[in-house]
């Protein structure tokens, strides 16, 4: 069953250990946030506008990674510096790790669920490094 963007964020709200922080922060009282995190509550819904709030102060960026899986694509959070020779070192360590990765996985001569998730992992840690180096050369 494919969780909803409602289950992720009471999951994460609930296991942040800040939920009392989060409800203080978007001004609700904490059971009723619980209600509206709440995904088998038809009464309470959460907000689109709680979603930044949660994120920021449960620290986690895990709802974007959820909605642009959902629409077929990979979020990639944007460098803070501009080291080019620290995200060039980057890359290469990434992609070796992806490739590496990939060797693991083809040794037997066929790929398990856990190599494709290893290997997809891999792969998506060398795309961003590779993203974070072409936005810091411009």
């Amino acid at each position: 069953m494919t969780k909803t963007l409602t289950e992720l964020l009471h999951e994460i709200v609930q296991n942040s250990g800040c939920s009392r922080e989060v409800a203080e922060a978007v001004e609700k009282k904490y059971h009723v946030l619980l209600n509206e995190l709440n995904p088998d509550s038809d009464s309470h819904k959460l907000g689109v506008n709680m979603l930044i709030p949660i994120m920021r102060i449960c620290r986690t960026l895990e709802p974007l990674h959820f909605l642009a899986k959902k629409f077929g694509g990979v979020f990639i959070k944007l460098p803070e510096t501009d080291s080019c020779e620290r995200d060039v070192i980057k890359v290469v360590k990434e992609f070796g790790e992806f490739i590496a990765a990939y060797g693991e996985g083809i040794e037997d001569g066929s790929l398990s669920r856990s190599d494709k998730a290893k290997i997809s992992k891999e792969g998506h840690e060398a795309l961003t490094a590779i993203q974070e180096l072409l936005c810091s050369i411009k």
